[in-house]
């Protein structure tokens, strides 16, 4: 089927060719090991652009030992939340790895994810299994180098899994889940100084520093700096909003896991039981969400109050 979005990104040169750093190249990696059972080796290595067509083609229903293999893009470094970054290579190598993959046609066991636009774990990754050699493909880009660390380090002590085609979208959903609900608990003590400064403290009841003298509370209006608060609070606020996105379309993700493995490859138990605490975990995130908006809308609505007199 024809995609009017994706082909004029095809044309256009700006999304390819980007340099990198010595050393920080695109990587591929691999599993090695028994489908069933014994030990699971793990390599990595830097790839050449030049290389990487042989390596797509390396390997075939005769490498059964072979269970992984992930393309990783050369590490970005984002700046803003709507940057757009140019893939470390030619279109010509895109389309050599979404063929040789199947990554353009609806395959069985195959998912595309993408994190969402965001300056950490901005992560996007398309996994198939092909079908005769029983192996798993992976394509990852848009992370940054640390984020690659950790995706390697998650890869090796996970990989008594690799063999399974939700492994890598699964790891990738989870951490940018973990990533903003830290976020938040980070934005309560954030929005805590707000409400000290303004006064209007949640919590009161049990703080000692919001039950000072008329006078007190005057002198401290006084000191005020509206415009800071102001500033402070239409970050917070759009950083809510956002939490909120990402907390639904990690939750969308889950369910899309869950929902192309049922036709192909049956989770393990362990892959339910993470999804299942994710969910729990994005539900009572959403909660605390909500907590926030409304307190964060108090202070706004006290700032507005406090502007007019």
């Amino acid at each position: 089927m024809f995609d009017d979005y994706d082909d004029p990104l095809q044309k256009d040169e700006h999304y390819f060719g980007r340099s990198t750093l010595d050393g920080e190249g695109n990587k591929i990696i691999e599993v090695y090991g028994s489908d069933v059972d014994g030990e699971r080796r793990f390599r990595e290595e830097l790839i050449t652009e030049a290389k990487i067509g042989t390596w797509l083609d390396k390997y075939d229903s005769t490498t059964s030992r072979t269970l992984l293999r992930v393309f990783v893009c050369a590490p970005e470094q984002h700046k803003s939340d709507a940057e757009v970054i140019a893939l470390p290579f030619s279109c010509a190598t895109l389309q050599a790895i979404r063929q040789k993959w199947s990554l353009l046609r609806t395959t069985s066991g195959g998912i595309m994810l993408r994190g969402g636009r965001s300056k950490d774990r901005d992560y996007c990754v398309a996994t198939t299994k092909c079908a005769t050699a029983g192996i798993v493909n992976c394509f990852v880009h848009g992370l940054q180098a640390n984020e690659i660390v950790d995706m390697k380090r998650c890869l090796r002590e996970s990989k008594f899994f690799a063999h399974h085609a939700m492994l890598l979208p699964l790891i990738l959903v989870e951490w940018k889940i973990h990533h903003f609900a830290v976020l938040l608990e980070r934005r309560t003590r954030y929005l805590a100084s707000v409400e000290k400064d303004t006064g209007l403290i949640h919590g009161a009841a049990d703080d000692p520093d919001a039950n000072i003298s008329p006078q007190e509370r005057i002198k401290r209006l006084e000191e005020i700096d509206f415009g800071r608060i102001t500033q402070k609070l239409t970050g917070l606020l759009g950083t809510l909003y956002f939490c909120g996105l990402t907390f639904q379309g990690g939750l969308d993700s889950l369910e899309l896991i869950e929902e192309v493995s049922k036709g192909s490859q049956e989770l393990p138990n362990c892959f339910v039981r993470r999804i299942t605490y994710l969910k729990g975990l994005i539900a009572g995130a959403e909660d605390s969400k909500r907590l926030l908006e409304a307190r964060a809308q108090a202070q706004a609505d006290t700032v507005n109050s406090l502007i007019s007199q």
